[in-house]
């Protein structure tokens, strides 16, 4: 079947990767961490070329296309054999490109994205001259726990293999582009921990003992996304993961309080956090807009764009409230870890609440990328 090979060692190591990060002036505060797809055709421009010209951060764009869809995405390989069928929405094997597959899949190089499951990822290859000096490159892969689904029968023993291949092609091309890379694990519904070591196995080669990282096969800066109430201090704990992403606007402040240690253990070795508070989907912004007095019941497309109209009209008044919201997490976060604002300040990307590719409302997914800036503007000014 496959050889299993080498995976290449990428150019800094985790921890030389949170040290540069770190030793920024601000540390991390004032970065954006992007997440969602976005159906507008002017969005590299306007989110990931504005976010690299503010911060130096860069993502790329899911896109809101089949193919596009995070689960089929890491499996779309036609010239190899793995080809998307309609009727069934699987993933299928055609049996006459079993030995391109297979030697493919075994090569040192690994592969990459197909270009047309990842145009985003493709925008900032051809594009990088527009970005500048790329000081952190965030890429992102869904887990294979969550993906397995959509692999026909035929294709079930291949999958740790196409994981294997497409992590190190897509990270060898990644460091090309910046020397400091993260890739985000993402999976939309709760996890558990064991869940989260398989994944990283089958992705990153990593060899746990006692539950905890004993060895792996890859240098790049680990980050975990899920939409659900998982168990972040959990995850924190197998001491595998290097960014920790959850939806605050939901679950506030509870999953990071009650195991002091292990928060302290993850900051200790410079551990960072992503507060996605930043509402953006239509029921959040909702909600949001409901908090600060803007009651519109919602019928059409018309009562959406009232809402954007009055949220924009009573921006400071929704600042002022998700600012709160931040520095209360921010404030009891520190508290558990006797530290200082400034000490959380610099470790804290702002990002956004889970379900953003559901806006299809233009003028609401602008106020909400507006306000995630306003807010990461103010992190800045608290790091010192």
């Amino acid at each position: 079947m496959v050889k299993e090979s080498a995976i290449e060692i990428t150019t800094l190591s985790r921890q030389q990767m949170k040290a540069e990060l770190l030793g920024l002036p601000k540390g991390v505060a004032g970065m954006v961490w992007h997440v969602g797809s976005d159906p507008d055709k002017n969005s590299f421009n306007s989110v990931i070329v504005h976010e690299a010209q503010r911060s130096g951060f860069v993502s790329w764009i899911q896109g809101t296309g089949i193919l596009e869809s995070m689960n089929i995405q890491p499996y779309y390989f036609p010239q190899l054999g793995l080809d998307y069928q309609q009727s069934s929405g699987k993933i299928v094997l055609n049996p006459a490109l079993v030995n391109d597959l297979e030697e493919a899949l075994s090569a040192d190089k690994g592969i990459d994205f197909h270009p047309d499951s990842a145009p985003g990822w493709q925008q900032v290859i051809q594009r990088k001259a527009n970005l500048g000096r790329i000081r952190l490159l965030k890429t992102q892969l869904v887990s294979p726990n969550c993906s397995q689904g959509v692999l026909s029968t035929e294709l079930l023993p291949y999958q740790p293999f196409i994981y294997g291949a497409l992590v190190k092609g897509h990270l060898n091309q990644a460091k090309m582009l910046s020397p400091s890379i993260v890739i985000s694990i993402d999976d939309p519904t709760p996890f558990s921990v064991e869940t989260f070591r398989e994944s990283l196995s089958v992705m990153l080669g990593d060899k746990f003992e006692a539950g905890t990282l004993a060895t792996t096969e890859l240098e790049t800066l680990r980050a975990v996304h899920c939409c659900g109430d998982y168990d972040v201090l959990g995850v924190m704990a197998t001491r595998a993961v290097d960014v920790v992403h959850w939806d605050a606007w939901k679950y506030g402040v509870a999953p990071l309080i009650g195991r002091a240690k292990i928060l302290r253990d993850f900051v200790d070795d410079s551990g960072l956090f992503v507060w996605g508070g930043i509402p953006q989907n239509l029921h959040y912004l909702q909600d949001l807009g409901k908090q600060i007095g803007i009651a519109v019941e919602i019928a059409g497309r018309d009562d959406y764009e009232k809402l954007a109209d009055g949220l924009m009209k009573n921006k400071e008044q929704a600042l002022d409230l998700v600012l709160a919201n931040y520095l209360h997490w921010s404030n009891r976060v520190s508290q558990e870890l006797n530290a200082d604002k400034s000490f959380m300040a610099r470790r804290t990307f702002i990002s956004a609440t889970c379900g953003y590719g559901s806006n299809n409302i233009a003028s609401l997914r602008n106020f909400a990328y507006d306000l995630s800036r306003q807010i990461s503007d103010r992190n800045k000014e608290i790091a010192g």
